[in-house]
């Protein structure tokens, strides 16, 4: 285990209180007189002790009694106390479960065991889940926990019993979903086990790391949720963000505003901020023209004043130019009735646009009525 330790003891800065460097400070003959003293101590009073000096517990881990060792050691790593100064120092108590106990009270260290498989491969699905509800990181671990089989019972769409197996990880991430959209579950039943681990989601820890950059970047649940909980943000996210899941979360801002103008109460003016903000972030200048072009083309169809801004805008000033962007935000003007917006547009393009726009009116026009007389005929012949 040397150059484990080593090894270890270079990735990570040991805090030490004052009174653990006074102890530390210690010869061994001291040391072990301070030692002695507390496995004298009885259940209770062991406990109080290293719930108040838990630096002891890596030197006395070898003679405490094996019943006392599980509780000990959860009060340790509760305390910040490393589980690599506790393995391998106690025989009649694997390190196993020592290992699963500190990644309970300290997730990020199933991330740390990413360079260890030897140990990671030790952590439990029971210990993955409870790590998880306080640091959702940890599916991005190379834990083989996360690809056990998960058994789950339900109602078939056809009203029959059915079984699904999927891993645990696609648990987790549904877990996740839930959590933050928890009118999303489904009674049929297969959402039952995901169900109740978003019920065990610690609200202090859990939020917080789901907005972290290493979150946000690989999960796009994450990344959703993060913008949805704060618009401002589309103004700084990376273009590795944006790009998940096919450039879903590019889209993410404008789907929302979609749904909030639902509504009759309100904010045009926040609304169109956040669209602005979205459009102005700097990681766009690295998307392609066509993925700008769609989504130029989604803002202006659901807020069309945000076409006046489009060419102020460097990474949009061509995507303005395009016909489809122009002629979205105009048809979506006529059919809000801002007819002064809409000539207003017109006032903005060359003559040239202008024409090109209006053929591209009618013959939409033309297309829409030739479907309707053609549903038409074939509702009157079904019906002869």
């Amino acid at each position: 285990m040397g150059i484990f330790r080593e090894f270890i003891n270079s990735r990570k800065k040991k805090k030490e209180t004052l009174e653990e460097k006074k102890f530390n400070a210690l010869s061994v003959e001291q040391k072990k007189e301070v030692c002695d003293k507390v496995l004298q101590l009885n259940g209770n009073g062991i406990e109080n002790m290293i719930s108040k000096k838990p630096y002891i517990l890596p030197y006395i881990i070898a003679d405490v009694k094996v019943e006392e060792v599980e509780r000990l050691v959860d009060i340790a790593t509760k305390k910040g106390v490393s589980v690599y100064d506790l393995i391998d120092k106690n025989n009649r108590f694997a390190n196993s479960a020592i290992l699963n106990i500190a990644a309970k009270n300290q997730p990020e260290l199933i991330l740390e065991l990413d360079d260890m498989p030897a140990l990671q491969d030790l952590i439990t699905s029971d210990t993955l889940i409870e790590a998880f509800t306080k640091n959702p990181e940890v599916l991005f671990s190379n834990c083989k926990a996360l690809e056990s089989s998960i058994k789950t019972f339900g109602t078939k769409r056809d009203g029959t019993e059915g079984v699904r197996y999927t891993k645990l990880k696609t648990q987790l991430q549904r877990a996740m979903n839930l959590y933050f959209r928890p009118e999303s579950y489904s009674s049929n039943g297969f959402d039952d086990f995901a169900w109740s681990i978003a019920g065990r989601i610690d609200d202090n820890t859990f939020g917080q790391k789901v907005a972290s950059n290493k979150m946000t970047t690989r999960s796009t649940t994450a990344a959703n949720e993060t913008l949805k909980q704060d618009p401002n943000k589309g103004a700084v996210v990376p273009a590795k963000t944006l790009h998940n899941w096919n450039n879903r979360v590019l889209h993410t801002l404008p789907n929302e505003v979609r749904k909030k103008l639902r509504k009759s109460k309100v904010n045009y003016s926040e609304f169109q901020k956040y669209i602005i903000g979205l459009l102005k972030n700097p990681s766009l200048n690295s998307f392609s023209d066509k993925e700008k072009t769609k989504l130029a083309k989604k803002c202006v169809s659901i807020l069309p004043e945000v076409y006046f801004e489009l060419s102020k805008i460097a990474a949009f000033e061509d995507t303005a130019k395009e016909l489809t962007v122009q002629l979205t935000a105009y048809e979506t003007f006529k059919k809000q009735k801002k007819d002064v917006e809409a000539l207003k547009l017109l006032g903005t393009l060359s003559e040239k646009e202008v024409k090109k726009l209006e053929a591209r009116v009618k013959a939409n026009k033309t297309r829409k009525a030739n479907k309707t007389k053609k549903k038409a005929t074939k509702a009157e012949d079904q019906t002869l």
